[in-house]
């Protein structure tokens, strides 16, 4: 998922698989673009900061900034 917009840390988009790709943006499948939203979620780099709301509004999104490992006394750097 790359961004042509104007996405930085704080700002908030929705994503929407079905518009990115009709916009030519992705050929991703649902499940895979599901697994690589999830994976930047989980890798502290995508954050949900609004709700889904059937047939109102889609889930938001903002870009975050993962905390260094030296930030944290009990983990140890590779």
């Amino acid at each position: 998922m790359m961004s042509g917009g104007a996405h930085g840390p704080g700002k908030a988009f929705p994503l929407c698989r079905r518009a990115m790709r009709e916009a030519g943006l992705t050929s991703l499948s649902k499940r895979r673009f599901l697994a690589k939203r999830w994976a930047l979620e989980d890798a502290g780099l995508l954050k949900l900061v609004g709700g889904h709301h059937a047939g109102k509004t889609m889930k938001t999104f903002t870009l975050a900034m993962p905390m260094p490992l030296d930030a944290f006394e009990n983990v140890q750097s590779l």
